[in-house]
């Protein structure tokens, strides 16, 4: 199906007025916000609408079964099913890439907080590894409209930040937050790009039995990956032993199941990789849905005041505002910079697709998800909840 240029607009606005009919549907059916109140969508996809929204992925119409059909097997795809391919015209696309490549450069917001961290090109795989950090932390403070949490805690004494990664969320709570100390772990050793005094980072199995003494205000968990599902409980025990009477647990992750509200990614190379992921993933152990459990996890362990927020994201630039536009540009950019990797280990690895079909999906992933003729999105999902007093 072959769109012009006329064509993608209308197809955007129609697609823009399915997802806020989506949204709609999604916070009808949320849980109530902190003030007790439901955020409504507006009515012309406004820049806000990330940024106030809450509800369940679990709607029927928000997130759309996953069909039988050739895109399910875990055979390699020869290639995307005849009819589905839409592309925009090539002076769009080379636009829209454009756009891609100066915001996930150097936007003057990360410029000016993290110097030297957005680089066009890497030296080494440290510092590949900070680039990619450093850009979806960006991504999810544009999403949060500059928040470093969501949970209404009054500024907390001691910090944890689980999964630390590089240190920036610990570094920048730590700046704005000087009175308080912040302890960063991760499986890995912790480079931070810069020291605060009141930033300590350790090197720390969450798995296993924790080493502090101490007890925290407020543990912080973004983006930390799937625990084995045997040690889930242990971890979620380990959060709440650490935790002190009236402090918080925040944990954020992406639900990585490709979505759109008018379907135009069906049968696309991005959905079926999406699908493949899943399978991989779950294949060695894992789950992509694995957030959806934090509730539960929290809930079971005694928190009150457990609240569930859920953001669509889109994934390229196809939204009809400048905002969404440059959060989707900047997860295009993230997406790609791990697509390769994680093809080959998950794909080639647990599904044992050859080379050639990894080179091949890897490809045309590339090509695909810029597109803004398809309009993709996922879910960013943070649970909280707070330890009785």
């Amino acid at each position: 199906m072959e769109r012009g240029g006329g064509g993608v607009g209308a197809a955007t606005a129609a697609a823009a007025m399915s997802y806020n009919k989506a949204r709609t549907s999604y916070s009808d059916h949320s849980m109530a916000s902190a003030s007790g109140n439901e955020y409504a969508v507006p009515p012309n996809f406004k820049d806000s609408q990330i940024s106030r929204s809450s509800g369940s992925v679990a709607s029927s119409e928000y997130w759309p079964s996953v069909k039988s059909d050739e895109s399910d097997s875990d055979e390699a795809p020869s290639a995307p099913r005849a009819g589905t391919k839409r592309r925009s015209s090539g002076r769009r696309v080379n636009i829209i890439r454009n756009i891609i490549s100066a915001v996930g450069q150097s936007t003057p917001e990360a410029t000016a907080t993290y110097p030297g961290y957005y680089q066009e090109t890497f030296p080494d795989d440290q510092a590949r590894q900070r680039y990619i950090n450093a850009l979806q932390h960006r991504a999810i403070s544009e999403v949060w409209d500059g928040k470093l949490h969501l949970c209404p805690f009054p500024k907390p004494a001691k910090v944890l930040d689980v999964g630390t990664a590089s240190g920036l969320w610990a570094l920048e709570f730590g700046t704005k937050n000087p009175a308080c100390q912040i302890v960063g772990i991760d499986v890995d050793p912790v480079v931070p790009p810069f020291t605060l005094s009141n930033c300590s980072f350790e090197t720390v199995d969450i798995t296993k039995p924790w080493p502090f003494e101490t007890k925290f205000d407020y543990i912080h968990a973004r983006g930390v990956p799937d625990f084995p599902p045997n040690t889930r409980e242990a971890v979620f025990d380990s959060m709440w032993d650490h935790l002190n009477p009236g402090g918080w647990i925040e944990c954020t992750n992406w639900v990585m199941r490709l979505q759109s509200a008018d379907r135009s990614t069906e049968g696309t190379r991005c959905q079926q990789w999406f699908r493949a992921i899943e399978k991989g993933v779950g294949a060695m152990g894992g789950s992509l849905h694995f957030p959806i459990e934090w509730q539960r996890l929290m809930t079971a362990r005694g928190c009150r005041n457990v609240q569930v927020r859920k953001y669509p994201v889109p994934l390229n630039t196809w939204p009809p505002s400048e905002r969404l536009q440059k959060i989707g540009s900047m997860m295009t950019e993230n997406i790609l910079s791990v697509v390769d990797t994680v093809t080959n280990t998950v794909l080639g690895g647990a599904l044992r697709w050859s080379k050639e079909d990894c080179d091949t999906i890897i490809s045309d992933f590339h090509k695909e998800l810029p597109d803004p003729s398809y309009h993709p999105f996922i879910i960013l999902m943070t649970t909280y909840g707070q330890k009785p007093f």
